[in-house]
């Protein structure tokens, strides 16, 4: 473990504490700050993002105009460095980081609810949910540290028109770990795990309702936002209600009859809202596929998401139908046993429908990224966990398809699926581990277009809107000289200090 742990810090040293010898923050020429990062900082592409991160290197080290230089005292010994590296991952941290916990919680509960299962499978289900739950807990305290610390990012964060898709993956990640509650510990420790899960579930309620009202309203009123530049990822915000719902109908297995029926019905209300929007973006993603063909090949992962709402549309509508024939008669709900049969039936007919929706668009993601892939190679960024995670709630729809049709098909082929999935979590997550390491997936996207103001007095302000941001970006390129530059970078460190 010593010799591993000193390989990825001398990586990480090496990649992000590197600063030119004698540098000084007031000598970073205008080229440097607008067209490439200042030495020894990566993906910044902006003089005000050049700035920021040139700050963050320096915080607590550096004054303006005092060398930044590691012989001239920058960077004293490890402490210095590991700062550093911590103020660049807290500074860069974006919501699409969730997206690992959806990938890897997935992984979990394919492997907890396998038709078929080899000796010691649970505990290794059991050692992807504690490894989910330890990430979620990492990746949530570094939120909110970054976001105590530099309250400013959220506004672009929010009217980017990318990394605010990225918000709904919180509430997915959540729900992933609540099912994993249910099936796993739940069986083992009773009560209190039950109590934390429905207590954790409600959460994730409140949290998928902001997501998909909220960003799609964002949307609405940002300009940022045309269908010839649409992703799939445009399903993302709203994604989380159908997640929840779906959650809702494992919830609602270890509940009282009562507080099951409940869940159950806020479970519908949920789905429903979560699958109306879902097929009104995937028909307005299929309109944008006719008219202006496949997205980049940066973003052509994308076309998996589909996947999601489809799959877990089936889970869910499937799952809920499940519980509903025991809770509902219990509860004299719909009166008699045969009218929860109905419902079940319908469920079972209509999840079978919306699964074979997701068979087509699992085949024209297959097709669209191989055609992607051979023009070209794919540059690895954290998009690639949308292999993941639809794939993976097509594969649970698969599962209780086959569970409700007593049909052996399904029961294998969803054992091929989830052979796939652990294969996909395995290379995507060597390539997150590497990203890291090299520091190309510690970036922020959002903070490209973000500038700030120099107030007389010194103080900062914010743009406007992300058009704003913009607009400043690009007088700043054109118009502004190296003193202006200089200037600005010393302000934005003054704001950090």
């Amino acid at each position: 473990m010593t010799l591993v742990y000193r390989h990825a810090w001398k990586a990480l040293s090496h990649t992000y504490c590197r600063p030119a010898a004698g540098l000084k923050l007031h000598e970073i020429p205008q080229s440097n700050l607008g067209s490439k990062p200042p030495p020894g900082i990566q993906n910044t592409s902006s003089p005000a993002s050049a700035a920021f991160f040139q700050a963050i290197l320096c915080k607590g080290r550096l004054r303006p105009g005092s060398c930044c230089g590691e012989q001239h005292g920058m960077m004293k010994g490890n402490q210095g460095s590991f700062l550093s590296v911590i103020n660049i991952v807290v500074a860069t941290f974006t919501p699409s980081w969730f997206s690992v916990n959806m990938g890897t919680g997935i992984v979990a509960n394919l492997l907890q609810i396998a038709p078929h299962k080899f000796r010691g499978m649970d505990r290794i289900a059991n050692a992807f949910f504690f490894l989910n739950c330890f990430l979620f807990i990492l990746f949530t305290l570094i939120s909110i540290v970054r976001y105590t610390r530099y309250p400013w990012v959220v506004r672009p964060m929010l009217h980017h028109p990318v990394q605010s898709m990225f918000i709904g993956t919180f509430p997915m990640g959540l729900s992933t770990i609540i099912s994993s509650i249910v099936l796993m510990a739940v069986p083992e420790v009773g009560t209190w795990a039950k109590d934390l899960a429905w207590v954790l579930w409600w959460i994730n309620v409140v949290l998928a309702l902001l997501s998909c009202m909220g960003i799609p309203f964002i949307m609405f009123h940002n300009e940022g936002f045309a269908v010839e530049k649409m992703t799939a990822a445009w399903l993302l915000p709203v994604v989380p209600a159908v997640v929840a719902g779906a959650t809702g109908g494992v919830m609602a297995t270890v509940l009282e009859p009562q507080n099951a029926l409940i869940t159950i019905l806020t479970s519908y209300v949920l789905w429903g809202m979560g699958m109306g929007q879902s097929m009104l973006l995937i028909a307005l993603y299929m309109q944008r596929l006719m008219a202006y063909k496949l997205p980049a090949a940066e973003v052509i992962v994308s076309a998996f998401l589909p996947l999601g709402p489809l799959g877990q549309g089936s889970y869910g509508i499937v799952q809920l139908s499940r519980v509903g024939l025991t809770v509902f008669p219990q509860v004299n709900f719909v009166g008699s046993v045969s009218s929860a049969q109905a419902i079940f039936d319908i469920s079972v007919v209509f999840g079978l429908i919306v699964w074979a929706m997701g068979v087509w668009w699992l085949m024209h993601a297959v097709l669209a990224v191989g055609l992607r892939c051979g023009q070209g190679r794919l540059k690895f960024n954290m998009g690639f966990w949308g292999f993941v995670f639809p794939l993976g709630v097509f594969t649970a729809a698969t599962i209780t398809l086959g569970k409700a049709l007593t049909s052996e098909f399904f029961n294998y082929l969803s054992l091929v699926l989830i052979v796939i999935v652990v294969v996909l979590w395995l290379m995507v997550t060597c390539g997150t581990v590497h990203g890291v390491l090299t520091g190309s997936l510690l970036e922020a996207p959002c903070m490209s277009s973000f500038q700030l103001t120099p107030k007389p007095t010194g103080a900062l302000t914010l743009p406007e809107d992300g058009t704003a941001a913009q607009e400043q970006n690009r007088s700043f390129n054109h118009q502004q000289d190296g003193s202006q530059a200089r200037h600005h970078g010393a302000s934005l460190y003054e704001q950090l200090a």
